[in-house]
């Protein structure tokens, strides 16, 4: 078995809340910084899309009506939550890997707002 890489220091640019102003950051991990910048891009673009589907599934959550109202709203409850620990990892392996969590739902056709919850509005007649 190989020994695992030499760890390397990867150098990204950080937004700084405090002083509105991009600094550098760097990290120590076996990636490289290349490797690190585009996986910060995709976990963003992840986590944008998982703070969407948040979002609708709480709006169905909070608007759910008829008989079966009680399963179906402790459904949506559950489900976001879920939604939400795992936006916590995404934002959290993005700064882990020197990035800014950027998770903004921005209304660019990229994220295909709406594709997302597409599986809870199959047929919910409750």
């Amino acid at each position: 078995m190989d020994p695992p890489p030499a760890e390397k220091s990867a150098h990204l640019q950080s937004y700084c809340s405090k002083t509105g102003r991009v600094v550098d950051v760097s990290t120590r991990n076996a990636l490289s910084e290349n490797i690190c910048a585009q996986s910060v891009e995709l976990l963003n673009e992840h986590l944008a899309a998982a703070n969407d589907l948040h979002t609708q599934v709480k709006q169905s959550h909070w608007n759910v009506r008829g008989p079966g109202f009680i399963a179906i709203h402790e459904l949506f409850d559950k489900v976001a939550e879920d939604i939400e620990g795992y936006s916590d990892l995404l934002a959290e392996r993005a700064a882990g890997l020197g990035g800014t969590a950027r998770g903004a739902v921005h209304g660019g056709d990229d994220l295909k707002r709406g594709e997302a919850l597409q599986m809870f509005k199959a047929e919910l007649t409750c």
